[in-house]
């Protein structure tokens, strides 16, 4: 039988289908309040870590060097007047944020997508400083969180 989630998929999202099906989903214990530090709930990540090598450290790795790589192509095509480039960056970026419940990052990314589906130029402009910004702080987090994480070593 097929099953359908959504998107953002959440670990709760997960464990309802999960359930469906008759399968046991793994307990996931990875929510980090929100609050000024940008990414709220790791536990996409710490779901994903269990299924890729490195665990959450790496898991957190791979998204940064993903949301790095984005964050790269938005003035590169901005630069070249590549709108398009600009949005599909920007919505990459703003599906990455609703993994970690980053609202202020996915926000800033719609708003980015938006502007330049309109080709307005210093919304664009305004924007991608803000985008840096919130980016900067979910990198900050996650790379704190992944710090705790390699020092507390493999589970047990």
């Amino acid at each position: 039988m097929d099953f359908f989630a959504g998107k953002p998929l959440t670990p709760e999202k997960l464990t309802r289908i999960f359930g469906e099906a008759g399968l046991a989903a793994a307990p996931m214990d990875g929510a980090d309040p929100a609050g000024s530090e940008g990414a709220g709930d790791t536990g996409m990540l710490d779901y994903l870590a269990g299924h890729g090598g490195g665990g959450l450290p790496g898991q957190i790795e791979r998204y940064i060097a993903i949301l790095e790589a984005c964050m790269v192509e938005i003035p590169r095509a901005f630069a070249s007047g590549d709108f398009a480039s600009v949005r599909r960056s920007a919505h990459a970026i703003a599906g990455h944020a609703c993994l970690v419940e980053a609202d202020a990052l996915a926000s800033c990314a719609g708003e980015l997508d938006a502007a330049a589906l309109e080709g307005d130029t210093p919304g664009v402009r305004a924007l991608m400083d803000r985008l840096r910004m919130e980016a900067d702080r979910v990198i900050a987090a996650l790379a704190k969180k992944a710090l705790e994480g390699r020092s507390e070593g493999p589970p047990q």
